[in-house]
């Protein structure tokens, strides 16, 4: 289904079930279609309510000024949401509860006016936020809450939490990113800066358990002057590992990592951090602070280091993009699961990863292109990435050069695009090239 620009009354999707290969798809055909509240539903808090269905993809749609929330996934599997925004409704942007499987990507959530940009919640096992934009929330840029009192395990597990901008939140509390019952999560390659309470915050409040067997990498972190900690780790159950951030505070009353017990620390590796503003640790929920130097006299950190923000990143509060011969560059644990940075772009670029979510000098790995024939003509496949976009160009003769544009300004969606280049199975040569715009 296509949905042409302007605007549209909300609506239900009940026991609606597509399939892996082909979901039912809503797709706007331009960035104006815009989802409203309604008074003639049965429930009109949410502007777009998915309720027990499965596979279905929701591509480019906005929901703006709902009762509650902008979406509601309810109970519904394999669910996609992305290049989407969803703004100043008055509780969530999108919201979801025991949904598993669920793609939250290339979405814009802001001004949520009491709670959160983005809330998973109950028991969803294995949802992907990836290159949202959350900003500009009363609570939480992201919220993942397990919540065992509504029933199921009360765990929310293998998440993953990638690429995401977040910034501006919190000033009714809650954190950048907010983890309740949340484990055997990673968490990497994302910019949160100015939030007013947490950065990440691993806990347990409403969850079956605390955090357990979670990375936490790469992630850029700047802290504003009335916010909490970077980081903050409570109540946990297992080992949680937290490598190759960037934490930034410009609260002087806080710092770097709060573990709210000593066996919160003992249960968590932490190494080759940057530390800036205060560089402190606590691990009595901020009554005693260490120094990252004392902290490292017990043991702790000992690749970690402390440096100014301004001499870190480009711009800080605008561009957190290394600065040419920053501190950050080619001193981090290069990880095997973090092979790329907040862009997409490869790690390492140098001799090792860099600290933080962006690679400096890092370059895009091409994609692999496969060719099949079909009948006469020349299937072309390729996987694409959000937020970049393609061109596919053919020659006849390479030293003629690529002169033949059979499309362009492809946008990535994160899915394999297909393309047939009709009638050539009688050439006796065709050379194809991908080329892949910012």
């Amino acid at each position: 289904m296509h949905a042409a620009d302007g605007s549209y009354l909300g609506f239900t999707a009940q026991s609606i079930v597509g399939s892996a290969v082909s979901p039912v798809t809503i797709q706007a055909q331009g960035t104006n279609a815009y989802v409203r509240a309604t008074i003639d539903r049965p429930d009109n808090r949410d502007n777009i309510l998915i309720t027990f269905c499965q596979y279905i993809v929701i591509d480019g749609l906005n929901s703006t000024n709902a009762p509650r929330a902008g979406m509601r996934i309810d109970n519904s599997p394999n669910i996609t949401v992305r290049n989407g925004r969803f703004g100043s409704n008055t509780t969530w942007g999108i919201f979801t509860d025991f949904s598993d499987d669920t793609l939250l990507e290339n979405n814009e959530c802001y001004a949520s006016q009491s709670q959160h940009g983005i809330y998973v919640s109950n028991s969803s096992q294995r949802p992907i936020l990836r290159n949202n934009r959350c900003h500009d929330n009363a609570a939480a840029g992201i919220h993942m809450n397990a919540d065992a009192t509504q029933g199921g395990i009360g765990l929310i597990t293998n998440a993953l939490v990638e690429n995401n901008i977040i910034y501006n939140n919190g000033t009714n509390g809650g954190a950048g990113i907010n983890m309740d019952g949340v484990q055997f999560s990673i968490v990497r390659n994302n910019v949160l800066y100015n939030n007013h309470a947490s950065g990440i915050a691993l806990f347990q409040i409403d969850g079956a358990q605390g955090p357990s067997g979670n990375l936490v990498a790469h992630n850029t972190i700047d802290q504003a002057a009335n916010g909490r900690w970077a980081i903050e780790v409570a109540s946990s159950a297992g080992l949680n590992t937290l490598r190759n951030n960037i934490l930034n505070n410009r609260n002087p009353g806080h710092g770097g990592i709060a573990y709210q017990t000593a066996a919160d620390a003992a249960n968590t590796d932490s190494d080759y951090n940057i530390f800036g503003g205060t560089c402190d640790i606590t691990t009595n929920d901020g009554n005693t602070l260490f120094t990252l130097a004392q902290w490292q006299a017990l043991g702790h950190e000992p690749h970690s280091f402390c440096a100014n923000i301004s001499n870190v990143v480009v711009n800080p509060l605008a561009d957190y993009h290394l600065k040419t011969n920053s501190p950050a560059i080619d001193v981090a644990l290069t990880l095997t699961n973090v092979t790329t940075d907040s862009e997409w772009l490869t790690r390492p670029a140098g001799k090792a990863s860099d600290i933080g979510a962006y690679e400096f000098g890092a370059v895009l790995t091409p994609p692999p292109v496969n060719l099949q024939f079909v009948g006469s003509n020349a299937c072309i496949s390729f996987p694409t990435l959000i937020t970049k976009t393609y061109r596919l160009e053919s020659a006849d003769d390479l030293l003629a050069g690529f002169s033949n544009v059979l499309t362009d300004n492809v946008p990535g969606t994160g899915d394999t695009f297909f393309m047939s280049d009709l009638g050539t199975v009688n050439k006796p040569h065709r050379f194809y090239r991908v080329r892949v715009g910012p």
